[in-house]
């Protein structure tokens, strides 16, 4: 007896030993929830078939970009369909862009205030550089897509990206995403479709993400975005996923509770194009600017309902509104370009992706695309 277990201690001292020899991470612990942490909490592991919780995947962002926090964002962006990077910009950056946002913001309203209706709400008195979605949120390109002065964003989480769309990317475009004070919240959408929608579709790899970067406190007050932790593995089974409807939910069978958020300014929110998420309402007496980037394998488009009519038009601004925007019409908006190549179509603003350089459109109604 004593020889066997004599013998058994030694074989796992042994084992120990060599365990301890080829590893230099300390033991994992695993967390109440499905993040694995080390030991030293210095790096960040996936466990497979945990169901998503009602904890935001919230990292110190500057570690994980310098490298002193390791974490698998690909399996987290592929598990919970977001995560947020913490204090990833600094404040003094974060308060210069906001004073050039807000001065783009002002100068985008003043020009669309020469036209008969301004920028009222809805595609039909909206423009190449800007729609208002509702009432009080604006989704602005004028001014930012393409601006290099913003792309700090682009340079600063390139690792990040590469990491999760594990291969060639494309920004499509960025903008501004503007909630005024008394804003409401919007009903639960998805910012994309599944690539091949419906009942009997296959979940398959993050194809487009999108990156918000508030440029002020996000907080219970004004609000931000709320998510459903999972569900970008569900929103497939829904082919109308794009449009804001209070039923989603049910519709693909999501359980579980919203997930909210608060954060501070200059921290980078990524998100799966198909995860289910609405914005909150700002109830808070000042306005919440938040910067967006959209990315995307290679191969993918996405061609978004802005309308053709551009800001500087002098034709249209003669005109009512109901009238300049016939036929209806899209604005092709891809790799960045601060210009807005614009594409006539007969029947109705139609969107549309490309798949290896092959576009298909489908009809449509507008939709809110983007929301904070």
């Amino acid at each position: 007896a004593r020889r066997l277990c004599g013998g058994l201690a030694h074989q796992m001292c042994t084992a120990s030993i060599a365990t301890r020899g080829h590893m230099r991470m300390p033991q994992l612990r695993v967390a109440a929830n499905s993040q694995v942490w080390s030991g030293s909490r210095r790096h960040y592991f996936f466990r497979v078939g945990v169901d998503p919780v009602a904890d935001m995947p919230v990292f110190d962002g500057r570690k994980v970009l310098d490298g002193s926090l390791e974490v698998e964002l690909d399996k987290v962006l592929d598990h919970h369909g977001v995560c947020v990077l913490d204090s990833v910009f600094s404040q003094d950056w974060i308060e210069a862009r906001r004073a050039s946002a807000s001065v783009l913001l002002d100068e985008c309203l003043d020009m669309a205030s020469r036209h008969t209706r301004g920028m009222d709400v809805g595609m039909e008195f909206g423009f190449a550089e800007g729609v208002q979605r509702a009432k009080g949120r604006y989704d602005i390109l004028y001014g930012f897509n393409g601006n290099n002065e913003f792309m700090e964003v682009d340079t600063r989480l390139s690792p990040v990206l590469s990491q999760i769309l594990r291969c060639k990317r494309m920004l499509l475009f960025n903008g501004l995403l503007h909630s005024n004070p008394g804003s409401n919240e919007q009903l639960w959408h998805a910012d994309g479709e599944h690539l091949f929608p419906g009942s009997g579709h296959s979940y398959l790899p993050v194809h487009s993400l999108n990156v918000f970067v508030p440029l002020v406190d996000i907080t219970e007050d004004n609000g931000g975005t709320e998510f459903f932790l999972g569900s970008h593995r569900l929103t497939g089974a829904c082919e109308n996923i794009v449009w804001q409807d209070a039923n989603h939910r049910e519709n693909i069978g999501c359980t579980g509770k919203p997930v909210a958020f608060t954060c501070r300014a200059g921290s980078a929110i990524l998100f799966d194009y198909r995860i289910l998420h609405r914005g909150l309402a700002n109830t808070s007496p000042e306005p919440r600017p938040v910067l967006y980037f959209t990315y995307a394998r290679a191969w993918f488009r996405d061609m978004h309902n802005f309308p053709s009519r551009p800001l500087l038009d002098e034709a249209a601004q003669t005109q009512d509104a109901t009238t300049a925007l016939q036929p209806d019409a899209y604005a092709t908006r891809c790799a960045g370009s601060s210009v807005a190549a614009t594409t006539m179509l007969a029947g109705g603003t139609r969107r549309a992706f490309h798949l290896n350089h092959s576009c298909s459109a489908s009809g449509s109604t507008p939709r809110s695309r983007l929301s904070t």
